[in-house]
């Protein structure tokens, strides 16, 4: 289990810092914990700039906690149903977040938590031959509501207060024992037998919160407004691109218990066509049922999309996410979309990896 909150804890406490020396009991309620150590292992969401592209059968926008920066790449399979460098990739960031950077404490981000949590993506595509032409997507998103910020949670905060307030206590003793350093950081090979038991018991202790919050919180209630354009060149090359779509999601989500989460997702945009240059409008509603934990779960999708001007399209399709090593998100889908007015049904596939860092 990545234990980012007791490294924190862990460089206050064996450098001395003169705020947790003085007091050698749990810490002052001001207490300036850095924004960046609040994060566990949350799901890495595709970006609205993604969904532009129409890489994804999918269009709704999967909301979750803000990452500094997350990357995906999609489209695998080439010609002949081999696989193939992915054709199509995204980064989403957060620029507040990432320019703020460790001085970035709870209090100040809790002035305007909006603002660390609008995330700007870029997407792109490239084509391969007649017909499929080179796509950059642009996107902008702000999380309206997220339950599982551990920046806004109060007790889990207070927990890990408690945790350095251990460690304090840990430094202190350590440095009874070895007497004055000139005030060097005391080497973690330094403690005792007795010392590394209770630094042990405090790795454990943060291990099981840190699950326990995961289990509890992967499936927390959010809210996700994105807006995004799409640019098309002529042919494969990114060269004359002209702005052929744009687009608006609005996302929320809640729990079901600790074993699921409930998505449902409305999408509205318009897309030139490339017959006369007009642009159709379109709109679509999506539900979404995920089942399992934060690691691994699978869902069951429903979707309709309607446009001006052109038939109804109908989306029922399933898949699973799984998290691998080094913060790795592999996610896979298949399914049925059927067009209304050419009755015709056809077979539809995704899969994507997806990475965040910095990582855990």
């Amino acid at each position: 289990m990545p234990r980012p909150l007791l490294a924190v804890a862990v460089a206050l406490a064996l450098t001395g810092h003169p705020g947790l020396l003085a007091a050698q009991a749990p810490l002052p309620e001001d207490w300036q914990l850095p924004v960046a150590k609040l994060r566990l292992d949350f799901a890495v969401p595709d970006a609205p700039a993604f969904a532009l592209l129409g890489q994804t059968p999918s269009k709704i926008i999967r909301p979750t906690s803000v990452r500094e920066f997350g990357l995906a790449a999609s489209n695998f399979v080439g010609g002949g149903s081999a696989l193939s460098i992915p054709k199509s990739f995204a980064v989403e960031f957060a620029p507040a977040l990432i320019l703020a950077g460790p001085r970035l404490t709870v209090p100040a981000y809790q002035r305007a938590p909006w603002l660390y949590r609008l995330r700007v993506s870029g997407a792109t595509a490239r084509g391969e031959g007649v017909g499929e032409p080179f796509q950059l997507g642009v996107g902008i998103r702000v999380a309206l509501i997220d339950a599982a910020d551990l920046r806004q949670q109060m007790p889990y905060r207070e927990a890990v207060s408690a945790f350095a307030a251990e460690i304090v206590d840990i430094q202190v003793a350590a440095r009874r024992r070895l007497g004055p350093m000139g005030g060097r950081p005391i080497p973690l090979d330094s403690l005792n037998a007795d010392e590394r038991a209770r630094l042990d018991a405090v790795h454990a202790k943060l291990a099981e919160t840190q699950a326990g919050w995961l289990e509890r919180k992967w499936n927390a209630r959010a809210l996700d407004l994105a807006f995004g354009a799409r640019a098309s060149g002529r042919d494969s090359t990114p060269g004359n691109l002209f702005t052929d779509r744009w687009g608006a999601w609005l996302t929320y989500a809640d729990g079901i218990r600790s074993w699921g989460q409930i998505l449902v997702g409305l999408t509205a945009g318009a897309e030139r066509d490339s017959a006369n240059d007009s642009y159709h409008k379109a709109a679509s509603a999506s539900t979404r049922l995920y089942v399992g934990a934060n690691y691994y779960k699978f869902f069951l999708e429903g979707q309709g999309t309607f446009a001006e001007d052109r038939s109804s399209k109908w989306l029922l399709h399933s898949g699973g996410e799984l998290k691998l090593p080094f913060e790795i998100w592999v996610g896979f889908s298949a399914g049925l979309e059927r067009d209304s007015e050419a009755e015709a049904t056809k077979l539809v596939s995704h899969v994507t990896a997806k990475f965040a860092f910095p990582r855990n």
